[in-house]
């Protein structure tokens, strides 16, 4: 179980801590000052072999969000869950890898504060940030990926690059935009998968993009999409097969209240 980390010393001042042995200190006024620097926290269940097992347990609250301090955490076979209510991680760039387990719960996901999230898992991956959060690759090979922002997700990889790989994808972003009218949020499917499930709220508008990888199918199920106050626009790359559909059920329902809807599909709508 991992409790309270935080690397910062709380006192304010270290003058005190401070001895000058100089001759003669009739003319020698020393100033004192402090500078909070980075700090790298890596925490990791593994062994040679990596095959450890054994979950990661957050019970307490790691606070790591001096500007350039990163925090990664990573499981060879096990979970990295919530232990405890209360229980966050706040930091600049969070990596959080789990080969052979899953990240978070449905009941209880990961809170975080992040500039950046990466994050890989076998199963399902739960996270809800505090801000804007802000993607660097967020992979499932066999889960769902369950995005919260109480700002807006956001591509954080740019050029071609796939923000969120998964078989199934809910995103909700409370107080902003999911992808940008400039940069859309690119998804893609997994090996282990033949399409993706998309579902999809946010307050002020959705840009997405699905994105062929490795000569995967980009079928995209569409479950439901709803902005607030923005429009949306939902695509499929036309790669080279064709199986680049957009697949609306007989619940799906898009819904821009104060904005417009924009479909496109790389070949057909089923």
């Amino acid at each position: 179980d991992i409790g309270n980390i935080d690397p910062v010393n709380p006192g304010a001042s270290f003058a005190t801590n401070v001895t000058i042995h100089v001759g003669d200190q009739s003319s020698f006024s020393p100033t004192v000052t402090t500078q909070t620097g980075p700090t790298i926290i890596n925490i990791a269940n593994t062994n040679p072999n990596h095959n450890a097992g054994g979950d990661i347990v957050l019970d307490g609250v790691i606070a790591n969000a001096v500007a350039g301090s990163t925090t990664t955490i990573s499981a060879d076979t096990g979970n990295i869950v919530n232990g405890a209510a209360g229980a966050s991680i706040a930091t600049g760039a969070l990596t959080l890898t789990t080969p052979g387990g899953h990240i978070g719960t449905s009941v209880s996901p990961l809170q975080i504060t992040s500039t950046l999230f990466t994050a890989t898992a076998a199963g399902d991956i739960d996270v809800v940030e505090q801000g804007d959060l802000i993607l660097g690759g967020v992979v499932s090979t066999g889960g769902t990926v369950n995005l919260v922002a109480q700002g807006s997700i956001l591509d954080g990889l740019g050029g071609t690059a796939t923000d969120i790989v998964a078989h199934a994808i809910v995103l909700t972003a409370n107080g902003g935009s999911i992808g940008a009218t400039s940069r859309a949020l690119t998804i893609g499917t997994p090996s282990s998968a033949s399409a993706t499930s998309l579902s999809a709220t946010a307050h002020s508008g959705i840009n997405i993009f699905g994105n062929a990888i490795a000569h995967q199918p980009a079928t995209l199920n569409l479950n439901g999409a709803t902005s607030v106050t923005g429009d949306i626009t939902i695509e499929t790359i036309d790669a080279f097969q064709a199986v680049d559909d957009i697949v609306l059920g007989a619940t799906t329902q898009v819904r821009a209240s104060a904005g417009n809807v924009t479909l496109e599909a790389g070949d057909n709508f089923i």
